[in-house]
């Protein structure tokens, strides 16, 4: 991975928040710093991190915060929920989810199903997964959720 790799960006960003743990400017640039990176990951974790950011810094003790961190946070969730927005409808989205569906049977590829409540939808869900073959998907990955 390069020092440019979105991933690696947001878990050096990570490890700096876990390092600035009282409140002060080093928390609320450690704060920027891992929203900023989950843009680069997707825009709903950078949301989401933004939101969780503006409620830490809102919990901190008078003074604690630099005066423009909180703004600035807030501005930037604001940034990213409009580019949420702006995105295309999940209709458009639908061959990004089933590009490894169609690979060759010799490649690994990836499926993940998400909302399989097997203890609360009844029989139908387990059905679904009592089809799931043992043996045709060996060299594939099942991610259920």
């Amino acid at each position: 991975m390069t020092a440019h790799d979105p991933l690696t960006t947001f878990l050096a960003a990570k490890g700096a928040l876990e390092a600035a743990p009282a409140p002060g400017g080093a928390r609320a640039r450690a704060w920027a710093a891992l929203c900023s990176a989950a843009e680069g990951v997707g825009l709903e974790a950078a949301y989401q991190l933004y939101a969780r950011a503006c409620q830490d810094l809102q919990t901190w003790p008078p003074g604690t915060c630099p005066t423009d961190a909180a703004e600035r946070l807030s501005h930037a969730r604001l940034h990213v929920l409009a580019a949420l927005a702006r995105r295309p409808p999940p209709a458009a989205d639908a061959a990004r989810y089933w590009c490894d569906a169609r690979l060759p049977r010799g490649r690994r590829r990836v499926f993940a199903v998400s909302d399989l409540h097997i203890d609360k939808a009844g029989p139908r869900h387990m059905e679904w997964v009592r089809a799931v073959s043992p043996t045709a998907f060996l060299a594939d990955v099942l991610i259920v959720a």
